[in-house]
Formats: structure tokens, sequence, C-alpha cells
């Protein structure tokens, strides 16, 4: 499974996010040894897997290829990753969001995966793993984003799970529960990810540090996917 982002990390919102639900056309059978690359996914790998959305399109055929989402940040790091499964005690459980000022160029950093307990033994966190690299712009009314990032979960049930998330996307968005989610509505959106429409958890944690959080489903149970953020430019 390859995910921002977030994907965000473009996850369930459309962001970066944002992260992945993996199905059975989704998997291989491959071995479960080693993890994967951790070089930075080149976005035209993924040309074949994208879908286009555009939102005041009147048909498909108007729908945009790209969308312009400069000004660009002047780099986007490559992000690191950890998987999380909790334990029966109540332990290895995800953050809430708090909320805060989410305005400015944030750069993703560090892509969390949080399983339930019920992916005890069937999913191996020290395989699994999130590459690739990902920012969201926020300016109080409107966001713009671009996630590239890829997702390897190694599982016990069906080998190796892959899937890729590439997104750009721009719109605007407004706060929800008292300020500690943003809701996106997209104008533009070029993603080969049909993840859209959770609200998107933000906590502003410094000066130069924030996280996003969203959590949806697949046939593991529910999932959340934390993406640390740092400041960019």
């Amino acid at each position: 499974m390859r995910i921002a982002a977030t994907s965000l990390l473009f996850s369930a919102s459309a962001l970066f996010v944002l992260i992945a639900c993996s199905d059975s056309s989704d998997t291989t059978n491959a071995p479960t040894t080693g993890t994967a690359d951790a070089a930075v996914v080149d976005a035209t790998s993924h040309a074949d897997a994208r879908s286009t959305v555009n939102d005041s399109a009147a048909t498909t055929s108007d729908a945009p290829t790209t969308c312009d989402v400069s000004p660009l940040p002047a780099s986007a790091p490559a992000i690191t990753s950890e998987v999380t499964i909790a334990d029966a005690d109540g332990g290895g459980l995800p953050p809430t969001s708090s909320g805060g000022d989410e305005k400015g160029v944030w750069l993703y950093s560090k892509v969390h995966i949080y399983l339930e307990a019920s992916a005890q033994g069937l999913v191996d966190p020290a395989k699994s793993t999130v590459t690739g690299n990902g920012w969201i712009a926020f300016d109080g009314a409107r966001f713009r984003t671009s996630t590239d990032t890829l997702v390897t979960l190694v599982t016990s049930v069906a080998g190796t799970v892959v899937r890729p998330m590439t997104t750009v996307a721009f719109g605007t968005y407004a706060h929800a529960d008292a300020g500690a989610a943003l809701t996106l509505t997209q104008e533009c959106r070029v993603s080969d990810s049909d993840l859209n429409g959770a609200p998107l958890g933000f906590t502003r944690l410094t000066d130069t540090t924030a996280r996003l959080i969203v959590t949806t489903s697949n046939a593991l149970g529910n999932f959340t996917i934390v993406t640390d953020l740092t400041r960019g430019t």
C-alpha cells in the first residue's frame, strides 16, 4: 500500500495526507522480506494510475490533467515513517487534534500509521513503511497541496501490499470541530486516490511544527494517519 500525505498523504479529505485502503486488487504475493526503497518517489511514475476530479467541470473531458499549485515550496524533504498497532492494554493509540493557527506552508516530515489491535499478527509494523514527500499550504481560506508517497504494508495474509498515492490539489477549506479540524472542498484534484471527504484534524505544536490527523477504515478496521509537519518556505 503506497500513501503522503498523506498522504497525505492526501488522506480521506484530499490532502496529503494524507493514506490509503487496500483490497484484493492492491495486493501481491511478493515475499515479505526487506522494506521499501527510501528514495523520494517520482510523481510521473504513477501517471497511469491517476484519476482526475474537477468539481467545476461540466463533463469528464473538461477535467484537467494537472492542477496549478504554485508557488511551490523551496524543497520537500524525504519523509520518515512508523507503524504502530494498538495493544490490548490501551497502548499505541493515536493523538487527537487540538487546533491552532494552520496558516503557512507545511512540509511532511513523518507519517505515522496507527492500526487497531485487530491488526496484531496481520501486519508487521517493523517492515511496513511510508516513503516519498509532500506538502500542504493554508492561507486562512484556501489550500493547495502536492503529495507523492508510497505505503508498503507487510502482512501475514496477503503478502506485501503496496499502494501509490500521488495527489496534486487545491480548493477552499473551513474550520470544524471547534477549530480542531479542517473540512476541505476541492476545486481541482489529480490523484490516484479515491479517499475524500473526512475532516482533517490539525494541531499546531510550535511556531515551526504542526500535525495533521485523519481516521479512516479498511479491511483491518479503523486506522489513523498522523502526519508531522515542519514549516517550509
